[in-house]
């Protein structure tokens, strides 16, 4: 496994080696995935794996959130705006 590897999810085809990257997002909403190397198809048992993509979905709303923070800035409020946004009179 090279340095790109380990800092991108995936994992390596069974069937040919090729490094298949895999996304939060596209595990949640895809229907599968397929290796650009060969072609073969996987697809997850949704319903097996309910559980893991119940915590997934929690994760994602999280990270989500951390991006729409990032862009959040005092300077593009004005006073009122940011007692409204956190409940202060």
């Amino acid at each position: 496994m090279n340095g790109q590897q380990e800092k991108t999810p995936g994992f390596n085809c069974p069937n040919c080696d090729f490094f298949i990257e895999v996304s939060l997002k596209s595990l949640l909403f895809d229907s599968g995935q397929d290796c650009p190397g060969c072609l073969t198809g996987f697809k997850m048992d949704r319903q097996e794996s309910k559980k893991a993509l119940e915590l997934m979905q929690k994760l994602n709303t999280v990270v989500d959130n951390l991006e729409s923070a990032k862009d959040f800035s005092p300077a593009n409020y004005s006073h009122g705006d940011l007692h409204k946004r956190f409940g202060r009179k």
